[in-house]
C-alpha cells in the first residue's frame, strides 16, 4: 500500500508485473530485487489480485 502511483511507470519501458496476495503481499526478498513498487490508489479497502493485475495491465497497454 506504500508504493508509487501507476502513472510513475515510464512510457515505452519494459516491465515485469509481480503480484502478491492481499494478506501478506510479497516477501521482502522479492521486494528487495525490484526497481519500483506501485500501488493502485482507490477509495475502497482492497482489490482482488486478479482485478489489480487487470488494472495494471490495462494501464501499461494504454501508455505504450
Amino acid at each position: 500500500m506504500n508504493g508509487e502511483s501507476l502513472d510513475s511507470i515510464e512510457r515505452n519501458s519494459k516491465v515485469a508485473i509481480v503480484l502478491g496476495n492481499e494478506g501478506q503481499g510479497l516477501k521482502e526478498e522479492t521486494l528487495s530485487k525490484t526497481y519500483k513498487n506501485i500501488s493502485i490508489k482507490t477509495n475502497i479497502e482492497s482489490l482482488n489480485v486478479g482485478v489489480a493485475g487487470s488494472i495494471i495491465m490495462h494501464y501499461i497497454n494504454e501508455i505504450k
